[in-house]
């Protein structure tokens, strides 16, 4: 997507590439199938908008890290596809001619080669000589594990969500609900308040859009239920309110909250209002 300005329509998001693209308006509508949509669109948090007030999306701000966790990726494949290690074929023949060269490589590779490893039978003539691993295949899992670190960096996702290990190397239960909450505040946070706004501005007037973070935020058994009976206690939820967050059905009619604790209903001297003590 790209923008440029239209001298009747001012600022307008261009969808496509080369011929096939579609315009749309300064509402961002625009016509596919003879249908009209409205294009949601959602500024990169992490990125400064252009003077159109664009910003670039993840792939095009980290192309180079993705590219080399992707040349990672095919190197690996083809060095552990070969069937055998690196190596040469050593023979003692006399005036060996390429011909000859080609086709005992040929006849190597057809019998060696691809996924399975096979043991070779060679003649007093042939020896094969392994060529040892060099420095970049010996760190090959370490340039992997950067590559996945790079990767989580580029999303604002804890490298241990993605199965990789960070500096301090614990991931513990005790931890996992600090984690969750630095996952929600530096990872989640940004885009969500992105989402609310531009959510927020098609309801109805009034009416707002907020992301619901407590199911990543829920804590241990022990801790919800004391933290329930806190709030009963003290007056600010109901057996109903925690049997819903609960995922379990209500009982009958809504119960009376309690008053909160130091609150009396009528006060002192039977006036209306209450009294705080």
């Amino acid at each position: 997507m790209s923008a440029h300005v239209d001298p009747d329509e001012g600022v307008v998001r261009r969808i496509g590439s080369g011929g096939e693209y579609v315009d749309t308006d300064r509402d961002g509508g625009l016509v596919l199938g003879g249908r009209r949509y409205r294009l949601l669109e959602l500024n990169n948090p992490t990125d400064n908008p252009d003077e159109y007030g664009v910003t670039r999306g993840v792939l095009e701000m980290h192309a180079a890290e993705l590219g080399l966790s992707a040349q990672a990726i095919n190197y690996a494949r083809g060095m552990y596809k070969s069937g055998v290690p690196s190596g040469y074929l050593k023979t003692s023949i006399p005036n060996f001619k390429k011909p000859q060269a080609d086709l005992l490589r040929e006849q190597w590779l057809d019998s060696h080669g691809g996924d399975e490893r096979s043991v070779a039978i060679l003649n007093a003539t042939t020896e094969y000589v392994p060529i040892a691993l060099s420095p970049v295949d010996m760190a090959l899992i370490q340039l992997r594990q950067m590559s996945l670190l790079d990767i989580a960096n580029a999303f604002g996702v804890p490298v241990y969500l993605l199965g990789g290990s960070d500096s301090t190397n614990s991931n513990t239960y005790s931890n996992a609900e600090s984690r969750n909450i630095d996952f929600r505040q530096f990872s989640l946070s940004p885009w969500a308040v992105a989402f609310e706004e531009e959510l927020t501005s098609l309801t109805p007037q009034g009416q707002f859009v907020i992301v619901d973070f407590r199911a990543l935020l829920r804590s241990d058994s022990k801790s919800r239920y004391e933290a329930y009976s806190v709030g009963l206690r003290d007056g600010w939820l109901t057996i109903n309110e925690v049997r819903r967050t609960e995922g379990m059905e209500p009982f009958g009619e809504e119960p009376v909250k309690n008053p909160p604790a130091g609150i009396t209903e009528g006060g002192e001297g039977g006036s209306d209002a209450g009294t705080v003590a």
